[in-house]
């Protein structure tokens, strides 16, 4: 249970003060405002002076004998009026208690929420905390980075000028290289074209002195050939006259010359070919 009771004052719930009925009790006036009962020296209840012109200033106790001119006579209605006045009170304190379990359900509620609220703030606490955490850490990491940055910057241009360096050796290394490979090719070439050229000379000499050897060999049986061509026609004119075939060896003739003439041609541009083969 909480330390703060709530106040209660009968106007919570919309109930009129229990000293005033729906239809304003006779003994307070229409314009009086619900507020503590005053209680007298004996322990009786006091009626209060509200009107100046009753009994003298307003607020003070109206005096004992002036309060017996003024109570009702007893009777019916007087009974009947304590009879309302008793009912009126069973209701109003069935009504307190119906507030006061309202009221101890609001303040369950209310300490629920409090813990509810408390438990809230811790946690916002805690958020906080891990968010400074969290902020410092991230500045740590930052911190960390640029300084790695820098360091990888560092690297990289050094790299870089290296690189620079390196390729420029490179280069110079490959300039000379080409420069030496060059002239070795040159001189390698020249020297390769000269026994080329030298080879190739001998070759051209070996071929045609086997062209001139093939062309002796050949002009020896052309020669030959003639030699047998003329014996062959002297044997064979002298059978032709003796048996009267002179058109028939004509004939023959022309052939044998036309064929001679060829075979010469031939073995004379072969030998002109050879010829201009070793002049080059």
């Amino acid at each position: 249970m909480s330390k703060y009771s709530p106040r209660f004052d009968g106007k919570s719930l919309g109930f009129p003060h229990p000293r005033m009925s729906q239809d304003q009790s006779p003994l307070l006036p229409a314009d009086h405002a619900p507020g503590p009962t005053p209680v007298g020296a004996s322990g009786h209840l006091a009626t209060v002076v509200l009107d100046p012109e009753d009994h003298g200033e307003v607020g003070s106790a109206i005096p004992q004998s002036s309060m017996a001119s003024r109570r009702p006579p007893a009777g019916p209605n007087h009974e009947q009026l304590i009879s309302s006045f008793s009912a009126l009170g069973d209701k109003f304190f069935s009504l307190q208690g119906i507030q006061l379990q309202s009221y101890k359900g609001l303040l369950s509620s209310y300490e629920e929420a409090s813990e509810s609220s408390s438990r809230a703030g811790q946690l916002e606490n805690e958020l906080m905390t891990l968010r400074k955490k969290k902020a410092q850490e991230e500045g740590t990491l930052q911190r960390r980075l640029r300084k790695l940055s820098g360091v990888h910057n560092t690297a990289q241009e050094k790299y870089a000028a290296s690189f620079h360096r390196t390729e420029a050796v490179k280069a110079k290394l490959e300039g000379m290289q080409a420069k030496r490979d060059s002239a070795l090719l040159e001189r390698y070439a020249s020297k390769k074209d000269k026994d080329a050229l030298k080879k190739e000379r001998e070759s051209l000499r070996a071929g045609r002195d086997e062209m001139l050897e093939a062309n002796d060999r050949l002009l020896g049986y052309l020669t030959e050939s003639q030699r047998q061509a003329q014996i062959m026609k002297a044997s064979l004119e002298g059978v032709i006259t003796s048996n009267g075939l002179s058109n028939l060896v004509h004939g023959f003739d022309a052939r044998r010359d036309l064929l001679l003439q060829l075979f010469s041609f031939a073995l004379e541009r072969t030998i002109q070919v050879v010829q201009a083969r070793m002049d080059e």
